[in-house]
């Protein structure tokens, strides 16, 4: 029956509905959002008042469905360009879908269990379910964070805001609520009050999560550059024929000119658009001749050798026709780049036919400095993992840029779906996205997520558009994945054992499941307590982790804090413990970049987070004990000013000694030092002597 007495209405036929409905909800697919909201409610009402068993089967039908319908690209990926048979290809495809649908049995397994029936806690459990699995499929064997259920809003701008705070597992969290809550109303019947907290739950997390779309944009005010995506619609075919190279470079070479021609300043070329090794092919001079020609920025991809074999690189020219930065993709694509487990698993090279790269991995999240910002480079699939690229942006990026070859896919979902998930992290890190894509879809995404300019599919163009740097961190690029690990505290809490159940065991557990209904599970205080000790821990720690010095592009250094100044910003640095002086020089070089385009700046540099953050809450809420202790940690000082022309970089020996002053004139070298350039140590602050 149904939770309203109706006619009975088979288990298996309302899973199935499920994954349908979850499947039109996302692009490519159907792309009607609205859906998502409700698409899990005949889910839930199937496995309700079932064995964890029988929720887990009818979990895993209602994915497989769902993962069947949303990447059938998979199987015809496989034939035209692994050399599969069809059946084999199909064998990949349910091989796939049915791993990713264990963790849609995992939820409903898990969630026939959860000891709580009231609307309120209900809600928050079931969410915090969904977004936990979410999380754990981000990492879980490489990862696969592929059609996260928050991604199917990625065109309803109010909502996703949130994903600046949460991460797109906040928008998740915000779809399963109120699919959960509709459900605890459906079910309810006459329990009123308990329909109610379902229901104000529900709205008071959309209302929150429209909220954020309150935040300032962090790009207000800032000159917006030029810039040019070049689409070179080259046939998967033909690509990596030797005959065809020199044409294919022809057609860059076009675009490149034309594009130059309508004022772009930075031209991007998509992953692999030289199908060459750029280091050492003779071709290599004719992409820095056509820079100096257009006197522009080229970000190009292209395959590069180091020692230990074949990266799939990014590089960039500069418009004198320098080679000033490269990146080596670090996140590849298992069985696409390379083999997992290779020495285990021989025969898959085999079977793929030789389709199968044999790539290695890169090891820095490399910033590229440009009059334009400093950008952040991901290669293809980089772009589906917020964390990864939330790396860049903590090691100082101000522009996201994602080049990919999605030819791979043909006309299928597959494109469209791999930019709604770039798009969440131009909103995650408040900055923009420009992408460009081989056959398509190139794009050019704000910060608040609109796409706002787009190619078509296999169609040979440019794509322009105007970027700003961003200004600042957001609260997921500065805290990173707080949330998504809350909710996992959330769900440790909540299936934790106590009271009766503790003693009873584990094994009676198993034969005497709870129903979602259960009315002898109601959460209780000592767990509501629970709960909350595992969520602030989870918090903390992630708090913690986030915080820490990343080594980005090597510079090995860390913003933790703005503050606005006349004619520019200061900055709260933190660099990794005891510092050589090369790793100060690197700094000092960064920060020189960094703050080019204001008139003044300054950086506390410290080699310890905490103190840094206490030295930033100032000496009165922290008394004087502890903010001097902090002051002791800074290593540093880094000061431009404008009307006197000059930059300087103060380094401390023994706290608050200064040991020497150096002198950085803007264009000028390292190491003109002025002896009346001294810092002195008032009240707690450091001024600098009026010796020049």
């Amino acid at each position: 029956m149904t939770a309203t007495g109706g006619p009975r209405v088979p288990r298996w036929l309302l899973a199935l509905l499920s994954g349908v409905l979850l499947a039109l909800s996302f692009p490519g697919s159907g792309d009607q959002g609205w859906a998502a909201f409700a698409a899990l409610v005949p889910l839930l009402a199937a496995v309700g008042g079932v064995s964890w068993r029988r929720a887990g089967v009818l979990g895993f039908g209602a994915g497989f469905v769902f993962w069947v319908a949303t990447i059938p690209w998979i199987a015809p990926t496989m034939v035209h360009y692994g050399g599969l048979p069809w059946p084999l290809a199909a064998l990949v495809l349910a091989g796939l879908a049915g791993y990713l649908a264990v963790y849609w049995a995992a939820f409903c397994a898990l969630l026939s269990r959860v000891p709580v029936s009231g609307g309120a806690p209900f809600v928050v459990a079931a969410a915090s379910l969904w977004v936990a699995l979410e999380f754990l499929r981000t990492y879980l064997f490489t990862g696969f964070p592929w059609n996260l259920v928050g991604y199917s809003q990625y065109r309803h701008l109010p909502l996703i805001q949130v994903a600046a705070v949460t991460g797109v597992y906040g928008v998740s969290f915000v779809v399963v609520a109120v699919n959960a809550a509709l459900w605890r109303v459906v079910a309810a019947d006459r329990r009123r009050k308990e329909a109610f907290a379902a229901a104000a739950t529900a709205a008071g997390v959309v209302v929150l999560a429209m909220a954020s779309a309150w935040l300032p944009p962090r790009d207000a005010g800032q000159p917006s550059r030029a810039v040019a995506l070049v689409q070179g619609s080259i046939d998967q075919g033909v690509k990596w024929d030797p005959a065809y190279q020199d044409a294919t470079l022809a057609v860059y070479r076009t675009l490149t000119v034309d594009a130059a021609r309508q004022g772009a300043k930075l031209i991007v070329w998509p992953e692999t658009a030289l199908p060459f090794l750029f280091d050492e092919d003779r071709r290599r001079a004719a992409v820095q001749s056509l820079a100096r020609e257009t006197d522009a920025y080229l970000l190009v991809g292209a395959p590069a050798r180091r020692s230990d074999g074949r990266r799939n690189s990014a590089f960039l020219v500069a418009p004198d026709g320098d080679l000033v930065g490269r990146y080596d993709k670090r996140h590849l694509v298992p069985f696409g780049e390379y083999v997992p487990l290779k020495r285990l698993l021989p025969f898959v090279e085999v079977l793929g036919g030789g389709a199968i790269g044999d790539f290695r991995s890169g090891g820095e999240a490399t910033v590229f400095s440009t009059p334009l910002g400093r950008l952040a480079v991901v290669i293809c699939y980089e772009a589906i993992f917020p964390a990864e690229v939330r790396d860049f942006f903590l090691g100082g990026a101000d522009v996201l840029v994602n080049i990919t070859n999605d030819a791979w896919f043909g006309r299928s979902a597959a494109p469209v779906q791999h930019l709604a998930m770039a798009a969440f992290r131009a909103v995650e890190n408040r900055a923009y996205l420009v992408r460009a894509a081989n056959t398509g879809i190139s794009a050019v995404v704000a910060p608040d997520g609109r796409i706002v300019q787009a190619s078509g599919l296999f169609t040979r163009e440019i794509v322009s558009g105007t970027i700003a740097p961003r200004i600042g961190l957001s609260v997921y690029t500065r805290y990173g994945d707080v949330f998504a690990w809350a909710t996992v505290a959330v769900v440790l809490a909540v299936m934790w054992p106590s009271g009766s159940r503790r003693r009873i065991g584990m094994r009676r557990m198993g034969r005497t499941p709870l129903a979602l209904g259960d009315e002898a599970g109601r959460l209780d205080v000592r767990r509501g307590v629970l709960a909350a000790v595992f969520a602030a821990a989870g918090a903390i720690a992630a708090m913690v982790w986030g915080w820490r010095p990343h080594a980005a592009g090597g510079d090995g250094y860390q913003v933790v804090a703005w503050w606005t100044i006349p004619g520019g910003e200061g900055r709260f640095v933190v660099i990794l413990p005891a510092p050589s002086a090369k790793d100060l020089e690197a700094v000092a070089d960064r920060l020189r970049d960094d703050f080019s385009r204001h008139e003044n700046g300054v950086a506390m540099i410290f080699d310890d987070v905490q103190a840094a953050r206490d030295v930033r809450h100032g000496s009165r809420t922290l008394g004087e004990e502890r903010f001097q202790a902090a002051l002791r940690h800074q290593r540093a000082m880094y000061l431009k000013y404008a009307a006197r022309g000059d930059e300087s970089f103060v380094v401390y020996a023994e706290y608050p000694l200064v040991r020497e002053t150096l002198r950085y004139p803007v264009g000028g070298t390292q190491g003109s030092r002025r002896p009346d350039d001294a810092a002195h140590r008032v009240n707690g602050t450091y001024r600098r002597s009026k010796g020049g």
